[in-house]
């Protein structure tokens, strides 16, 4: 690259930092030189501490004052700003060791990435002059005892990747624990033909990545790069066609810069997929050409976009050039939830030439959403970028809109392919907007080595425990070896054996990080060390652990001064055990990290090994779901495995967890400090009023783990987390929402899918030792009726189970499938608002735990009876606490031509009658009343009332057996139900249940076909008539049995037998039984004497 003359034309300096902040740091002077004779730059905050995205320096000088015409800074994405003693800045710089960057105020301060949130920054460097090259010095420095490397991409024509080391333990020298010394230079970068070049911040290792202050030598003199740009690129907008129910758009060609695009787009019109094996042909080049490119889809991709899926709608040119299409930002690929990698791959690429991708991913949301996204085939790269999250963008910009993943140079194999997978490194949904990729000729297609062992030799190493694995990607071994050893103190080198048998020796160079056939020999401290060896790069990282601490919520705070400290086991293995104690919402699970070295570099779960155990991965992952309770914890350093076991002597008897989605952890419900008030949480604390007021006898309470956007494919995927809950029960709360039924072409598969993946789930539970209840399905706001029969249908199906189930759609539900009116969580048609929740907290059988923890057995059949005859009896049933939707189903007849059948006397001391008269079943409360023409003599008859709260419906339905007879609605109800009685002159009742949520139309007909429906049953009782010997003159109420899974139960009151006044004369019949008014059956009457007298079904008192 470098030419015969290179000749220094103009240097400048930048410092980055606080705008003179009090005790964070301060701007150097631009009103002199420094006391190198040098004018700098300030790069400074423009939003309390952060410079924004967008933050534009126009006044840029060169180190000798002269301000540069048209030279601009442009920060891309938002930067965090520290410094001085506080911030750990470097306060006393060496010029010894810094030359002439050891000016205090350039390196007191920094910029910094916050690795909590992003991955990636980027700032733009325009108004160069494109024939020349500029130099960049970059130096990083911060006072912590973590590892905290930051790498730093900087691209133009050519671009230069390099690394350096702010901060960690002993770095600067003995207790000095921050760089002081060590200056990234890059190579000579020449600006792209519009005069710019971006610098990109992304994480080695640790959270937070400073930049503190750079110098840049321009020079001229020094040949461009025997690059050449063919006349090749390619533009790709990733969506769906117009008809995807206004969330997309494609891109129409030419662009407003004259670019051809290429639509990657839903498999048909008005479908949400892409299909897997879709192939997309007939693919063009920016100027519009055909070329021999095709795109396959490997799998299936989900498209969303538009202000409603939360595209970028403007983008700006000044930050994504020529990708900022309006209709190529403002939609999107994405996968789902339950969905791991995707992947496509693009073939005809020339494989004599490179290609460089550049990768646009944007989504509105405040939530990390971060993609890895992986390019592989010949060589192999890899990046990150993240895609949404808070502030992002800017103040109030929760999306990236500036950003753009550039890869190095890749080369297709030999059949001209390159495969992209994308990865989920933080977030759910990982979307994929838009894509540019450039080809390049001129570029040595590299010849790679095929090492197949790495050893390691020395003091360090002999007799002690490495472990070595050798990489691969997409199956494809690589020249990387990853593990852990457990060093002595001492030092070793390197043996790589490649697949000919050839041997070779590696070592160190003079600068760390660095690997060099025939190297010196690395030296390390006596600590369990994560080794990296990279022997195409030819680079090594070394990281001792010396601790590791439990950090997070679940132990009391996100402080690195919060924790509880693993102790080290030897053999590569950390333990712990007690007590966490932290804050446990039910918004949201406890959680932790397992950090490393006193500092923000963690350890975080990445998957979960074949018996369910986390598998962690360091700087990579997603926090570890885990609520307060007693534990014994190890982790495995090897295996990376973090094994988890009940600290109690068996399962907590009154811990209730609750495992399913974003409805079940409370979303769309009111918040009351920082918990959403959900219907767990409701139920939660309706569990605890009923153990202070002496109702219950156990203190139950619920442990919350669910997670937004779960399906039963992510219940089974991260079934870790219900490995690290030692509670008793366990409430399921998915939903064939999130399973995909919607908009899904094959319906029938993925209601399949959700039953065996429950049953499945349930069958793990029950292996552990745990008690099972499952909810139901549920609305939801775009539901179809072709959604809504696999909703009923599957709510059918859960009622049958051998489990106590939930019906939290009978208390919600519009009767089409939707929410009720003014029960939607807003324009969120996902969730349900907090009255939504209520209602399906008072679904929930408020004393369903007790009755478990007492032992009953969950009733699965229906129970025979020969039936009573309600003449003489009169039933009552209470709800438990406050009842809204309910279902009362009656079994029995009347041979009676009219009469009352029930009441339900309501909170506001009005009444509802049941009745039957001219054959019509009647329903009536005040002026509103519905008839339903009905015959109930046969023999099981079945009439249900049928009523949701939330809709204000009731649907009154009869069977004469299997056979509907009749139905019809009550609408406009608004009412609450206190008392279910029984006073009916003309029934024989078999059967009575009642349940706290309305029961569907296909509900009803399973209880006609003979079937015993559980979900929300409260009471289901059944009667026969009594023995002889049984009757009493006026006997106090009974509780009648209660098959249901509550303690809660039906009253049986003896009516009056004709009043005492009424006595006839008798005479003896053959079908009459007598008994005394004690209730003492007789077979000799006396004549002359008082007696009651049963014929039948009726009794009266008789003189004999």
């Amino acid at each position: 690259m470098t030419g015969f003359a290179a000749t220094d034309v103009q240097s400048f300096y930048f410092d980055f930092g606080p705008n003179n902040v009090v005790n964070r740091g301060n701007l150097t002077p631009t009103d002199k030189a420094d006391a190198n004779g040098h004018f700098w730059n300030n790069i400074h905050s423009t939003n309390d501490n952060d410079i924004t995205a967008g933050s534009e320096f126009n006044t840029v000088r060169n180190s000798l004052g002269t301000t540069v015409d048209n030279m601009t800074v442009v920060v891309n994405g938002t930067f965090c700003t520290n410094g001085l003693s506080g911030g750990g800045g470097l306060m006393s710089p060496s010029a010894d060791l810094l030359g002439d960057l050891a000016v205090e105020t350039a390196t007191e301060d920094y910029m910094f990435l916050n690795g909590n949130n992003v991955d990636n920054r980027a700032f733009t460097i325009s108004g160069l002059n494109p024939d020349h090259a500029y130099t960049f010095r970059i130096f990083t420095s911060r006072k912590a005892t973590d590892n905290r490397t930051g790498r730093f991409t900087i691209e133009g024509l050519n671009s230069f990747k390099g690394e350096n080391q702010a901060a960690g333990t002993n770095l600067g020298g003995e207790g000095i624990n921050q760089n002081n010394s060590t200056i990234l230079v890059s190579e000579p970068v020449f600006p792209t033909a519009e005069g710019a070049i971006k610098i990109t911040v992304s994480r080695v290792s640790g959270q937070y990545i400073p930049i503190n202050c750079m110098s840049v030598l321009e020079q001229s003199g020094i040949t461009r790069p025997s690059v050449d740009l063919s006349d090749r690129s390619y533009y790709f907008d990733f969506g769906a066609t117009d008809k995807a129910a206004n969330k997309c758009e494609i891109t129409p060609s030419p662009d407003a810069n004259g670019n051809h695009w290429n639509n990657i787009t839903n498999t048909a019109d008005g479908s949400k997929y892409a299909d897997a094996g879709t192939v997309f042909s007939s693919l063009v080049d920016g100027k519009g050409e055909a070329s021999t490119l095709t795109l396959t889809l490997n799998d299936r991709f989900s498209t969303n976009g538009m202000s409603g899926g939360g595209g970028l709608l403007d983008p700006d040119a000044s930050l994504l050039g020529d990708l900022a299409i309006a209709t190529a930002t403002s939609d999107y690929y994405f996968y789902e939830a339950d969905q791991s990698d995707c992947s496509f791959t693009i073939a005809g690429l020339d494989p004599s030439k490179a290609y460089k991708f550049h990768i646009f991913a944007s989504r509105k949301a405040t939530d990390n959403r971060t993609g890895n996204y992986q390019l592989s085939d010949y060589n192999i790269w890899a990046g990150t970028l993240q895609a949404a999250g808070s502030n992002i963008g800017g103040s109030g910009i929760n999306q990236n809109n500036s950003t753009i993943l550039v890869s190095d140079y890749l080369f297709a194999d030999a059949d001209g392919k390159i495969k992209m997978t994308v990865k989920r490194a933080s977030g759910t949904y990982i979307p994929l907007n838009c894509m540019k990729i450039e080809e390049y000729s001129g570029i040595e297609r590299p010849v790679l080595s095929d090492f197949t062992a790495l050893t390691l030799a020395g003091t360090a190493a002999d007799s002690r425990r490495v472990e070595l694995t050798r990489q691969s990607v997409d199956g494809k071994p690589v020249n990387t070896f990853e593990g852990v050893a457990d060093f002595a103190e001492g030092e070793f080198t390197l043996t790589a054996t490649d697949s000919e048998g050839a041997t070779y020796s590696f070592g160190k160079t003079e600068a760390d990080g660095k690997l060099v056939q025939g190297g010196a020999a690395l030296t390390v401290a006596a600590h369990p060390t994560l080794i990296k060896f990279d022997l195409d790069a030819m680079t090594y990282t070394l990281t001792p652990i010396e601790n590791i601490r439990l950090i997070g919520s679940a132990v009391g705070s996100w402080s690195l001064t919060d924790y509880k400290e693993m102790t080290y086991a030897g053999d590569l293995t950390f333990t712990w055990e007690g007590k966490l104690e932290g804050h446990d919402t039910s918004t949201d699970s406890g959680r932790i990290g397992l950090y490393v070295n006193g500092g923000w570099t963690a350890f975080k779960r990445s998957g979960v090994d074949e018996d369910y155990n986390a598998v962690l991965a360091l700087d990579n992952g997603s926090d570890i779901p885990i609520n307060p309770g007693s534990y014994k914890m190890s982790f495995d350093l090897s295996s990376k495995v973090l094994k988890v076991e009940n600290g109690l002597d068996g399962l907590d008897p009154d811990r209730i967890t609750v495992f399913g989605s974003s409805v079940a952890n409370g979303q769309g419900a009111d918040q009351v400090d920082n918990e959403n008030q959900g219907y767990i949480r409701l139920y939660d604390a309706m569990l605890a009023d009923r153990y202070s007021s002496g109702d219950s006898k156990q203190p139950f309470y619920t442990s919350n783990i669910s997670i937004g956007g779960n399906s039963t494919v992510m219940l089974l995927n991260r079934y870790d987390d219900m490995r690290r809950e030692f509670g008793k029960y366990v409430i399921f709360g998915v939903s064939l929402g999130n399973e995909g039924i919607h908009g899904a072409s094959d319906q029938q598969k993925i209601y399949d899918q959700f039953k065996t993946n429950m049953l499945k789930l349930i069958e793990m539970v029950r292996a552990d030792g745990k008690v099972p209840v499952v909810c139901n399905n549920y609305t939801r706001g775009d539901f179809t009726a072709d959604d809504y029969e696999y909703i009923r249908r599957m709510d059918r199906e859960i009622g049958l189970w051998d489990v106590p189930s939930i019906n939290l759609l009978g208390a919600i539900d519009s009767k089409t499938g939707l929410w009720a009116d003014g029960y939607q969580n807003g324009t969120d048609i996902y969730h349900p608002n907090q009255k939504g929740h209520q209602e399906f907290a008072y679904a929930m059988v408020p004393d369903l735990f007790d009755a478990l923890a007492s032992g009953k057995t969950l009733c699965m059949n229906r129970v025979a009876a020969s039936g009573l005859d309600l003449a003489d009896y009169t039933l009552s049933a209470t709800p438990e606490g406050t009842m809204h939707s309910f279902s009362l189903a009656l079994v029995g007849n009347s041979d009676k031509a009219s009469g009352n059948i029930a009441s339900v006397k309501l909170a506001d001391d009005t009444e509802m009658l049941v009745s039957y008269s001219d054959g019509k079943v009647n329903v009536a409360l005040g002026d509103k009343s519905v008839g339903i023409p009905a015959v109930i003599s046969s023999d099981n008859t079945l009439i249900t009332l049928n009523y949701t709260y939330a809709s204000g419906i009731m649907d009154v339905i009869v069977y004469n057996g299997d056979k509907p007879a009749g139905s019809g609605r009550l609408a406009g109800l608004a009412i609450e139900p206190a008392e279910f009685v029984l006073d009916s002159s003309i029934m024989t009742l078999k059967e009575f249940m009642l349940y706290r949520s309305a029961l569907s139309a296909d509900d009803v007909e399973s209880l006609a076909a003979g079937e015993l429906q559980k979900g929300s049953l409260e009471i289901y009782s059944t009667f026969s008539r009594p023995e002889a010997g049984t009757l009493a003159e006026e006997p106090a109420p009974v509780e009648v049995e209660n098959y249901a899974m509550s303690l809660n139960a039906l009253r049986q009151t003896k009516k009056p037998i004709m009043g005492l006044g009424d006595i006839e004369n008798e005479l003896k019949y053959t079908d009459t039984e007598y008994y005394t008014i004690e209730g003492i059956a007789t077979r000799f009457p006396v004549r002359g004497n008082l007696y009651i007298a049963v014929t039948g079904s009726t009794a009266k008192k008789v003189i004999y």
